[in-house]
């Protein structure tokens, strides 16, 4: 109610069209303030006014500008008959006398809108009790608000129960005890159905791979290990490699592709970085690294497994035949983890044995004594033969001179004489950084086939000992006087660094290692 005759212009500025930074004010006002009906006294609301305003209106403008039986707001407020209350926030806040006649709406926080209620002084809004949330649900309604829900079970729960049983009874889906044996049943025969499908998609997988070792044809060991080195193609910067023969297959429910390829990866890697490197022009297919295992299933290395964790579980070793698996997840399953996989399929033996790793050498099946044990976690070797053929090499320099009794100083001698005729990459490896030793490579009728002097950076991996002065694959050794005069111990992990192998006590500065060459 706008008197235009006491306020013609600020009726003028007031009903300006909304612009730009105006102020979107809505008034509401207690019915009981315009009759003195006890029938009408309510919870009734009016609306006083809903428009916009400039921002730099103030306050005490609006209220000047609108009526209520014949008073404007601000003389009702100032003579304490009414209070304004903002529920523009939660909870409501009164704001009766807390605006001067300079506030402006923006400065009141109204902007861009704002929402505000007129009630006869003492009366307060009607909100929730917070704190009273579910004990108390009288303070949420009033007696004459009635809500009723009826729940599954048939209860009806009116408006004065507690919040929880209402909840309780959205909630309650009890399903009857038939119809949770038929969901059972069914889900037994959904995995009975998908182990089957499992099994029928392991059986073609092996037969496409199959089909391409035919093609490949049969090769000595020897033969395919050099075909895979020659051919092998990765990261050019890497040192210490894994080489793999690798079949690419795409696999859409029906095995529909396959290619070959050789690749060589750091044991750094991990078995999804294996994966990554093939998967270009793959699409939206989801990719796997699978291995072989003693049952002859293919079994998939979890993503994150590193290649040398592989090897020390005997799941990967260097030259073997791997296969990279794409498949579409919406028609086919992930093969199952090698960790857990090789169990299902009734494997009589376990991939790996870290309390007893066995060792065979076939080279060395004539020898009279040929022996493995466990002992602190080193593979120790009997090997006799070898053990004569050493001796006789030591026996040959004593004849020659060269040798005399251990002081210090002929160990200082001998080192110097080791350094001078030691052969290595000088440009790469600097001074300072060289690890000296006395190289022996031997065949695999235990006979001596070299002995020189090399050196490699104390920060290689000993496994370019086979790389740059052996090119042959073979088993490294070292000689174990104080346990046997005929016992060597075997460096299974032959990823480590020469500083590593020191400070574990495997090697030892200007000392000897021993490269067994397989063939």
């Amino acid at each position: 109610m706008l008197d235009t005759k006491l306020f013609p212009s600020l009726c003028t500025l007031l009903k300006t069209q909304a612009k730009m930074g105006d102020c979107r004010i809505r008034i509401q006002y207690d019915a009981s303030l315009e009759t003195t009906n006890e029938a009408a006294k309510g919870r009734e609301m009016k609306t006083l006014i809903d428009q916009s305003f400039a921002s730099d209106s103030t306050v005490h403008e609006v209220l000047l500008a609108f009526q209520i039986k014949g008073y404007s707001v601000l003389q009702l407020i100032e003579h304490d008959k009414v209070c304004l209350w903002d529920f523009t926030v939660y909870p409501a806040v009164n704001v009766t006398k807390k605006f001067d006649a300079t506030t402006t709406l923006f400065t009141a926080g109204w902007f861009p809108s704002a929402r505000l209620h007129i009630l006869p002084m003492g009366k307060v809004p009607l909100t929730a009790s917070a704190n009273a949330y579910d004990d108390e649900p009288n303070t949420i309604l009033e007696a004459n608000d009635k809500i009723q829900h009826v729940s599954r079970t048939g209860q009806v729960l009116s408006g004065r129960d507690k919040p929880s049983q209402l909840l309780q009874s959205a909630i309650d889906t009890s399903i009857p005890q038939e119809d949770e044996m038929a969901a059972r049943i069914i889900r037994n025969e959904n995995r009975q159905n998908s182990a089957l499908r499992q099994k029928e998609r392991l059986e073609r997988l092996q037969k496409q791979i199959q089909t391409l070792e035919q093609k490949s044809g049969k090769t000595s060991i020897q033969v395919r290990k050099m075909l895979i080195k020659s051919r092998a193609t990765g990261r050019q910067n890497l040192i210490d490699r894994l080489h793999f023969k690798c079949y690419i297959v795409l696999d859409d429910d029906e095995v529909e592709q396959s290619e070959e390829e050789y690749r060589f990866f750091s044991p750094q890697d991990t078995a999804g970085k294996v994966v990554e490197s093939f998967s270009q022009n793959r699409g939206a297919r989801r990719g796997e690294l699978l291995v072989t295992t003693k049952s002859g299933a293919y079994l998939r290395l979890p993503t994150l497994m590193r290649l040398y964790e592989a090897i020390e579980a005997n799941y990967v070793e260097d030259f073997m035949t791997v296969v990279i698996r794409f498949y579409d997840t919406g028609l086919c399953l992930e093969t199952p983890n090698i960790e857990e996989g090789d169990k299902a399929f009734g494997s009589a033996e376990q991939i790996c044995d870290d309390s007893a790793p066995a060792t065979t050498v076939a080279a060395l099946d004539k020898q009279e004594v040929s022996t493995t044990e466990n002992f602190s976690a080193k593979t120790l070797m009997t090997l006799p033969q070898l053990a004569g053929a050493l001796t006789a090499l030591d026996s040959k320099a004593k004849k020659s001179g060269s040798s005399k009794p251990k002081t210090t100083t002929v160990d200082k001698v001998k080192q110097m004489q080791l350094k001078a005729r030691a052969k290595g990459d000088g440009k790469r490896v600097k001074l300072p950084d060289r690890f000296y030793f006395e190289l022996v490579v031997v065949t695999k009728d235990c006979h001596i086939d070299r002995v020189e002097p090399v050196f490699l950076a104390q920060s290689d991996p000993l496994s370019r000992i086979l790389r740059d002065h052996v090119a042959a694959p073979g088993r490294m050794l070292v000689h174990r006087v104080a346990d046997s005069c005929a016992s060597f111990q075997m460096i299974n992990d032959t990823s480590i660094c020469f500083e590593d192998a020191i400070r574990k006590g495997v090697i030892a500065a200007f000392g000897r290692i021993i490269v067994l060459l397989d063939e």
